[in-house]
């Protein structure tokens, strides 16, 4: 409870069920004191606990507030709703949310390939390879020599690194490159291909 300085106001914040009653105000000075008639408050609880109920492909499946999936598989693919609602206790009204998710399958990767048109280039210009791959919904990295591609200063990637350019390319960077794609059910590296750079 907030009273304001001359004590004119009375605010409750938040107000609760066992503030409900008779309230009045009396002003007083040294020769009286009157008060004023009583006002009843009733405070009435607005917002229960919520409700939940999920349905999985339609059918009810549990009435917690999480569903829990072990152990996910292509058997647990499907449409996912959770109905959240509240019954207002002494008032005839029920309000109801509803929120869908879809669990989808994901396919194996295929193997990808690289695009490069010429293996052998000159000293000081530019590499340009690119990943191909049919797939949708992948991450795509590089490999050199086998191992993880270490990017440099002269690297560039494309923004689904799709794409690999250096510029320049140098005599150290000769050797086979592989790229990578992975989903969460697999991952699939490419056949290496041997780039070489030559001097002048």
């Amino acid at each position: 409870m907030r009273i304001s300085q001359n004590n004119s106001t009375l605010e409750i914040v938040p107000a609760r069920r066992e503030d409900s009653g008779d309230y009045q105000c009396e002003v007083s000075n040294q020769v009286s004191a009157k008060r004023s008639d009583p006002i009843h408050v009733d405070i009435i609880e607005l917002h229960p606990p919520a409700q939940y109920s999920w349905f999985v492909n339609g059918e009810i499946q549990s009435s917690s507030q999480e569903i829990f999936i072990p152990n996910i598989n292509t058997s647990n693919c499907g449409s996912y709703s959770c109905l959240i609602y509240n019954v207002f206790p002494g008032v005839n009204r029920t309000t109801m949310k509803q929120i869908t998710a879809f669990i989808k399958r994901h396919e194996p990767v295929t193997t990808p390939s690289i695009q490069f048109t010429n293996s052998t280039v000159e000293d000081l210009t530019s590499v340009f390879l690119k990943c191909l791959s049919n797939d949708t919904g992948i991450s795509i990295h590089w490999l050199f020599k086998g191992q993880s591609l270490r990017i440099t200063k002269r690297m560039r990637l494309s923004q689904n690194n799709s794409t690999l350019e250096i510029v320049p390319a140098r005599r150290e960077d000769s050797g086979d490159y592989q790229c990578e794609v992975s989903n969460q059910v697999s991952a699939k590296r490419s056949d290496p291909i041997h780039v070489d750079i030559i001097g002048e």
